[in-house]
């Protein structure tokens, strides 16, 4: 893995977990256990291409905020702010570290979106306007936040959206 890197992610052992990328995003602070799905909405959205991507998946690592923590690490890619969004609802403490020539460039927490726009997610209700092209109109939602909960409801017919948003996404 070579020599340790300054400002590179380490051990209690002082030994490097993951190499620095030269240009890319990072996700970090992300709940324990997520990471996956994060994974693979970012699959979804913007078509990572495995054999041409490369990415790495840190689960359950330590975390001095959060006790355990995953990250993930994905180069020369550059999530859009709807991305973004979705991965405020699914992670809501994650963190968007932006990297370009070594250098982190751009340093953020998430925010929960008040709505998800037009032509993220698509409605699962069989009677919504937007269902199936139903009208020539894309599904949004509103962002409910109860506490920790968060749930996502159809601007259009008021459905929930129920279970994991990665089965929605257009």
């Amino acid at each position: 893995m070579g020599l340790i890197q300054k400002n590179s992610s380490l051990n209690s052992k002082n030994q490097q977990l993951v190499q620095k990328i030269e240009n890319g995003t990072v996700i970090d602070h992300i709940p324990q256990g997520m990471s996956l799905a994060i994974y693979e909405l970012l699959h979804k959205r913007i078509a990572l291409d495995p054999k041409k991507t490369r990415t790495v998946i840190l689960t359950s690592t330590e975390s001095k905020k959060y006790g355990k923590k995953d990250l993930i690490k994905i180069e020369n890619t550059y999530p859009t702010k709807s991305e973004i969004d979705l991965i405020a609802i699914l992670a809501p403490t994650a963190t968007i570290v932006t990297i370009k020539n070594w250098e982190v460039v751009e340093k953020y927490k998430v925010e929960i979106p008040d709505l998800v726009p037009e032509g993220v997610l698509k409605c699962p209700n069989q009677a919504c306007i937007t269902y199936n092209g139903h009208e020539p109109v894309k599904a949004k939602f509103r962002v409910n936040r109860v506490d920790d909960t968060t749930s996502l409801q159809c601007w259009y017919c008021g459905r929930n959206l129920e279970g994991a948003i990665l089965q929605y996404l257009e």
